[in-house]
């Protein structure tokens, strides 16, 4: 299926302990594709037709997938249409803007539609420094709400620059923060 990304996914694996990332392989698909049924997931994934259904029931008997539709215009029965139920649960992201110099912290529900941003400016911040954010963001806009509870709420992910852990370097070498030049970190480290 050309134009949903599936050249670039992963495959997934029949094998015993390969559970988990199967599901997330089978979540992955879903949300790609805005809704697929049972045999576009086999195919898009590689895994077997059984798998795949026994993967998709149990996403759906938990509440994280739920039938959409029926696609109808093929031979055969009409297609069940599954899609993810944004409001099962939540994720909290962190994306550092190295070069504007702020931290951006943003809830989404499970469907990706953002619920709440945070922005902190300050050039280089520190890895205590996004934490500190992370926390008081939690405290802000997560306890102050209904939007989660202890099995909706899903984890944290942070995007970082792979060269972040420079920046104490960088800062050190320049106490007044010097710049937001992305090249200064490298020279500092020589």
């Amino acid at each position: 299926m050309k134009g949903y990304g599936v050249d670039s996914m992963r495959r997934g694996t029949n094998a015993g302990g390969m559970r988990r990332y199967n599901e997330r392989l089978i979540l992955s698909a879903v949300r790609r594709m805005n809704g697929a049924s049972k045999a576009e997931l086999a195919r898009m994934t590689g895994l077997s037709p059984q798998a795949v259904v026994r993967i998709v029931d149990e996403l759906a008997e938990v509440g994280l997938l739920f039938q959409a539709g029926r696609r109808t215009g093929g031979m055969g029965q009409p297609a069940t249409i599954y899609r993810i139920n944004g409001k099962r649960g939540y994720t909290v992201g962190v994306g550092v803007e190295v070069g504007r110099g702020d931290t951006t912290i943003v809830l989404l529900d499970f469907d990706g539609e953002r619920k709440a941003v945070g922005r902190h400016a300050g050039s280089f911040p520190s890895i205590d420094t996004v934490l500190g954010h992370i926390d008081a963001f939690i405290d802000e806009h997560l306890a102050s709400t209904d939007l989660l509870s202890a099995e909706a709420f899903m984890g944290i992910g942070i995007a970082k620059p792979w060269f972040w852990m420079l920046w104490t370097l960088y800062n050190s070498t320049h106490p007044a923060g010097g710049t937001n030049d992305l090249e200064g970190p490298r020279r500092a480290a020589g």
